[in-house]
């Protein structure tokens, strides 16, 4: 964003002239217009481009055997969210278009020795997956370990 902003004030050296006989002064609400116009098309894009950083998942792990696996979605006005640990579906969670809820956080607390695993497991194999349907139609699917996927 800075060096769009950069390159369009090395385009237009006086673009901000602030003197009261310039034009920028004469023209400063539709200058302003405009690039309110201009940065919420970059914010756009920009968010388009990184819609999956949104999405976390993140592993706690204080002691042996035990951990703590977090899941958080922010998008506006979600519609659907479903958290998978290996395949399986372990939690799910719909909301109404009228809720206009836009944040979601579950916690996932667990043992390795309540799978039955040896007891040198002390870091869990196990894989988790959070899917997010939004009703602007955006679906996102995060893993973890980390295999994002956008739709």
């Amino acid at each position: 964003m800075m060096t769009v902003l950069k390159t369009l004030l090395s385009m237009f050296p006086s673009l901000f002239n602030k003197d009261e006989n310039s034009n920028f002064y004469k023209s400063q609400y539709v200058t302003s217009e405009m690039f309110r116009d201009l940065y919420q098309s970059l914010f756009d894009i920009t968010e388009s481009l990184k819609l999956d950083k949104r999405v976390f998942i993140f592993r706690e792990q204080n002691s042996s055997y035990n951990y703590i696996i977090h899941f958080q979605a922010n998008f506006p006005n979600l519609k659907n969210v479903t958290i998978y640990k290996n395949d399986e579906m372990i939690y799910t969670e719909s909301f109404e278009e009228d809720d206009f809820v836009d944040t979601f956080e579950y916690s996932y607390s667990h043992s390795t020795l309540d799978d039955g695993y040896a007891e040198d497991v002390v870091i869990p194999p196990d894989s988790f997956r959070l899917y997010v349907e939004t009703w602007t139609e955006y679906i996102i699917e995060k893993g973890y370990p980390e295999n994002d996927t956008q739709k």
